[in-house]
């Protein structure tokens, strides 16, 4: 069974999705979870590496390309096969993972913007159409 779960923000909070996965990400590596960013292409790869450079992270250990398991920290492309054993899947493709690999938890987000509410429900259809009932979790 294919795990896949959608966090869903503070209903206060003010966060984008970018910025709230941001934190997410912050969280997953100060609890020494690696994780792995799959996104949509090398433009959005290189984009997300710029943001965690970016002054808000202080420094937020990343690479991008293949996951490698020996540092603990962000890993970021726009390859699936690229996570390998990275338990941690975040999906910044704005569509379900198609026929996610078994061991790894494909991780969604929920901003309170409304937009990006309309897109992410979109998204959790879209894994209902897989047979898939993802876990939803709130902040």
């Amino acid at each position: 069974m294919n795990q896949v779960t959608f966090i869903i923000d503070h209903p206060n909070a003010t966060h984008n999705r970018l910025d709230l996965c941001g934190q997410l990400l912050r969280t997953w590596i100060q609890q020494h979870k690696p994780a792995f960013c799959l996104t949509k292409d090398a433009e959005q790869t290189a984009f997300i590496n710029r943001y965690l450079w970016s002054e808000q992270f202080d420094f937020l250990p990343h690479s991008t390309g293949l996951y490698d398991p020996a540092y603990c920290q962000v890993t970021i492309s726009d390859n699936i096969e690229d996570a390998g054993a990275c338990l941690s899947l975040f999906n910044f493709t704005n569509q379900a993972v198609k026929n996610p690999p078994k061991h790894h938890e494909i991780i969604e987000w929920v901003s309170n913007q409304p937009k990006e509410k309309v897109q992410m429900r979109d998204v959790f259809a879209q894994y209902k159409a897989q047979s898939i009932t993802p876990n939803t979790v709130r902040m």
